[in-house]
């Protein structure tokens, strides 16, 4: 039998094109390898990245995705390949990275029927995508076109105002007869209206979005803004739009009038810091005068939930969270106002508004108090060990890759250089794919150092990242190894006997040495303190081929060095 062209595969080839893709990660399989053919063969301009796990490979186009601004396609065969994508999806969603899953299928009329490598497939990724299509296979050219308006509209969702991820479901009958290259390009995507549509106000939420941003749009705000005398905005997790950050544009005259804070993963010229230790250093008289009578709160999520409780707990007279995106986030419990504006161009109309107030001496007290925090001075442990590394960074700018759970929580209590961007899977804050997304984002910024603090759970789950191809000399991994999830252990809450310990903490005595070096990493290691300066000077220090620097730690130390740090910062009349 002769191939025949697969139309479904010609549009998606010419719309792919149309859409400027230029990233495409690819999984093996039989049922994809038409797309697999096509994509690698009749793309022009794309890059392809071999990846052998679906994990990693969502999370490596999750990576790439968010140092290229741009959409990435991460193809994958039929059945349960598509739900190893899930985790990744769904860290895309909470990001607004736009993530394209082509995920091959069987027809339909297969599906439940013994067929091999079969799920159902559409809406896999339920609400954690913009939008998910499944195409049809055309017979008519009313058929195609319809193909052709799915393949648009899921595109335009994932590169929309406020993008994501997205699922195109391709059912091939027969994968061996869809190997000729596609040869249409006919149905380019037409225009369409992408006017965001206003939300009707729900509730006491008040939601404003000004169709201009100019004095008079903002005009009943700066009004209101009068009534507040401890005004406060809380910058949250900057990492897709970091590149051009509403930080680099945060005008002077709001810092005057608010205070502006966040932590690292802000990546924005506020007051950063650690906000765990900030509240931990205050008394019960001085949480009151914190509260603010105004939150504005910004960008996405915020590690520290002692911040959380704390604002729950000291609520402020109104919350106004700006934001591109319609959705309601109410994170606070205090949610007033809803504003849906581009977040720079907000800002610079509100201060312009403000010019010419006096600073505010809330804003200023609470600035001296962030810049005395100290930082934390410990022992040998996991601690010193971060410590360590973050006193060692290169002065050229340089990015700093955190693993969930414990890494990121203890990188936060240290001082960080201005010029380091900072970057985590906050989206959902699960430990796999950390080190997938990291070596994505250093794939396609080798001019930078990388620099991935990772714990051992986090680092095991996604040992197969070492293994990836395309990892360059500029990437440095500092694993943690203290053979357990000791972050557990530290929560009062959760008492464990011997047993449940050893499953709860998921005890190991695994290393990190064979599979790296066996992979062509340069492996470090260090046991104590006496080994490590030296040894973290080294580590950072110019390399010819990925370094990773296994330091061998004890969860008992580090769990005693975070209790007495909290405890030196306590307030006297708390202790």
């Amino acid at each position: 039998m002769i191939p025949m062209e697969d139309p479904v595969i010609s549009e998606l080839v010419a719309l792919l094109q149309a859409h400027d893709v230029r990233d495409v990660v690819l999984c093996p399989g039989s049922r994809n390898a038409p797309l697999v053919h096509a994509l690698s063969h009749h793309l022009a301009g794309v890059t392809c990245h071999s990846i052998i796990d679906e994990r990693s490979a969502g999370f490596y186009a999750l990576g790439l995705a968010l140092a290229t601004h741009r959409a990435v396609v991460v193809c994958c065969t039929s059945g349960t390949a598509v739900a190893n994508l899930h985790p990744a999806v769904a860290e895309a969603y909470y990001q607004g990275i736009p993530l394209v899953v082509l995920s091959a299928d069987r027809p339909e009329r297969w599906i439940g029927q013994w067929a091999g490598q079969t799920l159902p497939q559409p809406g896999l990724f339920g609400s954690l995508v913009r939008k998910a299509v499944h195409l049809p296979e055309p017979h008519t050219e009313e058929e195609r076109w319809y193909c052709n308006r799915l393949i648009n509209e899921a595109l335009l969702a994932a590169l929309a105002p406020l993008p994501g991820p997205v699922q195109i479901n391709v059912p091939i009958s027969d994968p061996g007869v869809s190997l000729l290259p596609p040869t249409s390009a006919k149905h380019a995507p037409k225009s369409r209206d992408r006017r965001p549509i206003g939300m009707q106000p729900e509730r006491c939420i008040q939601q404003l979005y000004p169709c201009r941003i100019d004095a008079q749009a903002v005009e009943p705000l700066l009004r209101r803004l009068a009534t507040f005398e401890r005004k406060m905005i809380l910058v949250g997790q900057e990492s897709w739009s970091a590149a051009t950050s509403t930080g680099e544009t945060f005008p002077q005259s709001l810092r005057e009038q608010f205070l502006c804070i966040g932590e690292s993963l802000s990546n924005s010229p506020v007051s950063i810091c650690s906000l765990d230790a900030l509240l931990a250093s205050l008394s019960e008289a001085d949480r009151r005068a914190l509260q603010p009578d105004l939150l504005i709160t910004l960008s996405g999520h915020i590690v520290s939930n002692k911040m959380k409780q704390y604002l729950r707990s000291y609520p402020p007279r109104e919350t106004w969270h700006l934001s591109p995106a319609p959705t309601v986030v109410d994170l606070f419990c205090s949610l007033t106002e809803q504003i849906i504006a581009p977040v720079g161009p907000f800002l610079e109309t509100l201060a312009q508004g403000l010019a010419g107030c006096a600073s505010s001496p809330y804003a200023r007290h609470w600035r001296e108090r962030i810049d005395q925090l100290p930082s934390p001075t410990p022992r040998y442990s996991s601690l010193a060990v971060v410590g360590s590394l973050l006193s060692h960074l290169p002065e050229e700018p340089c990015v700093l890759h955190l693993a969930n759970s414990s890494s990121v929580r203890y990188a936060e209590l240290f001082r960080k250089p201005r010029r380091l961007l900072t970057l985590c899977n906050r989206g959902t804050s699960g430990i796999e794919g950390s080190l997938s997304t990291a070596l994505g984002f250093a794939r396609q910024r080798a001019e930078e150092r990388h620099f991935i603090v990772i714990g051992d759970l986090s680092f095991f789950y996604d040992l197969n990242a070492l293994g990836l191809p395309e990892v360059g000399s500029n990437v440095r991994v500092l694993l943690l190894n203290n053979q357990r999830g000791s972050i557990f252990k530290s929560l009062s809450t959760l008492e464990m006997d011997r047993l449940s310990q050893r499953y709860i903490t998921a005890e190991h005595q695994l290393r990190a040495q064979g599979w790296a070096e066996s992979c062509g990493w340069e492996y470090l290691s260090v046991h104590e303190a006496s080994q490590l300066e030296e040894t973290i000077a080294h580590f950072v220090g110019p390399a010819e081929r990925p370094r990773l620097l296994e330091a061998f730690v004890s969860s008992e130390d580090e769990i005693a060095e975070l209790q007495t740090y909290f405890k030196q910062i306590q307030p006297r009349e708390e202790l």
